[in-house]
């Protein structure tokens, strides 16, 4: 079943990003993976690459939660755009990666194909054990109904008076792997659209020591913000400085500890995975996270979404419900968004170029 065209196109967006990657004299590298997209096209992984011979490697990632790459691919397209043929005046590598999971970006789903969430694939060794607390709120989130969802309300209302917003946040969103077919599934095993991804960096960019990331995400934080999410406390210094504005308060949030309430740490996040696979580099990872509509409001529409997608994935109500939460259709908020992209790369660059 085909989707219809009205709503943004990942093979447009893909299009641009590859023709602007190539106009400023970047080498491209595609992964094909399984699957078929909304329109019947191919999916793919796109690279886009400069290989300075440097011992730094920025890293670009959209798309990581499929539907979110709308935004990532425009703050990279804003990137390549601004920069153009400015990226060989620093002797940095440079890689861009377009969709890493480009099922979830075609049919507008926050999940691969395997209905699996990419940021929760990451872990080593067997599936982790999800927190206790997760069965509290599966009921909950198996709702297919605004009506449902009104009906279990009460009993969402009593778990989170007696378990607290922070412990509520961390058990819904911190990633399960028993229930296939719920949300913030990790899946059992490691999804195509991961494993190959560290070996295709260092093939990329082979005299990398250090790698530095920047993940583009949207749906969590105050609409138009952009909070800098780092798990890793030994880089919390370096990302501060990498990041700081004269007379701004700092963006950049620790998830490794006692965090605000609205965030929480993931196991088995893609940030984990790079770090365990690439064993011979450091790998300084920072999610760049877009706030959109509440929390709550982002919740709801997720289980709305997998609902409808169960029974039928073409329902267009459903794309404008995710849409709506992670890529809305406002053009001051993704001017906004493409900006602060714009700024933290540059801001990046010109930490990591002095480093050399």
């Amino acid at each position: 079943m085909r989707l219809s065209s009205d709503h943004p196109s990942y093979v447009l967006f893909r299009d641009e990003f590859l023709t602007l990657a190539a106009q400023f004299g970047f080498k491209l590298h595609r992964e094909v993976l399984p699957g078929t997209g909304s329109q019947g096209e191919p999916l793919s992984q796109d690279f886009a690459h400069i290989d300075q011979q440097s011992e730094n490697t920025i890293v670009h990632l959209s798309g990581v939660h499929g539907v979110e790459g709308y935004l990532g691919s425009s703050i990279q397209a804003k990137i390549l755009s601004t920069i153009g043929h400015g990226f060989r005046d620093h002797r940095v590598n440079f890689i861009f990666v377009h969709a890493v999971n480009p099922f979830g970006m075609s049919w507008y789903r926050r999940v691969n194909g395997q209905n699996v969430d990419l940021n929760r694939n990451g872990f080593s060794g067997p599936p982790p054990v999800a927190s206790m607390d997760v069965a509290r709120f599966s009921d909950f989130l198996e709702s297919s109904s605004h009506w449902e969802l009104l009906l279990k309300t009460p009993a969402l209302l009593t778990a989170l008076a007696s378990l607290g917003v922070r412990r509520t946040t961390q058990a819904i969103a911190g990633g399960q792997w028993q229930e296939p077919e719920s949300l913030f599934f990790g899946g059992t095993t490691r999804q195509a659209e991961l494993a190959h991804l560290p070996g295709t960096l260092l093939r990329l960019a082979p005299t990398t020591k250090n790698f530095y990331v920047i993940d583009v995400h949207s749906g969590l934080g105050p609409w138009g913000h952009d909070s800098l999410l780092v798990s890793d406390r030994n880089h919390l210094d370096f990302f501060q400085r990498a990041s700081e504005v004269p007379h701004q308060e700092s963006h950049v949030v620790d998830t490794s500890d006692e965090t605000p309430s609205q965030y929480y740490h993931a196991h088995g996040m893609l940030a984990d995975f790079l770090t365990a696979s690439m064993t011979g580099q450091s790998v300084y990872y920072m999610t760049q996270e877009f706030g959109t509509v509440s929390a709550l409001q982002v919740l709801v529409a997720l289980i709305l979404e997998n609902s409808l997608y169960k029974m039928e994935p073409g329902n267009s109500r459903r794309v404008r419900i995710l849409l709506n939460s992670f890529f809305p259709d406002s053009a001051s908020w993704r001017k906004t968004c493409r900006q602060a992209g714009l700024q933290r790369f540059s801001q990046l660059l010109q930490v990591v170029a002095h480093q050399n």
